[in-house]
């Protein structure tokens, strides 16, 4: 089963659902379970943007740590409700005593 995740919040003060899986290599997403030009054209200059994850870390364009990071912290007006079903696959990198 591939990787899933699904982001409620408000944009824009509407509340919507982003659905967000990886599909032959790129981030796939659905808005309220459609396709919608202008979410997606917002969601894509964030993914863009490669916002740095823990700190120091910068998860590639297309994965799943950048749109989960995209989702969490920078595509809604507030914190969204974030569900993760299944593995997304990329790991920040980790060692005891070590600082990023």
């Amino acid at each position: 089963m591939a990787a899933l995740i699904t982001a409620t919040g408000k944009v824009s003060g509407k509340e919507i659902t982003v659905h967000c899986k990886m599909i032959d290599g790129e981030v796939c997403t659905l808005f309220n379970r459609q396709e919608n030009p202008a979410h997606e054209r917002r969601f894509r200059q964030q993914l863009e943007m490669r916002y740095p994850v823990a700190g120091t870390f910068y998860p590639e364009v297309e994965s799943l740590t950048n749109a989960l990071e995209v989702l969490r912290f920078h595509f809604f007006d507030d914190e969204p409700t974030i569900q993760i079903d299944g593995d997304i696959g990329e790991e920040i990198p980790y060692e005891d005593d070590m600082i990023y």
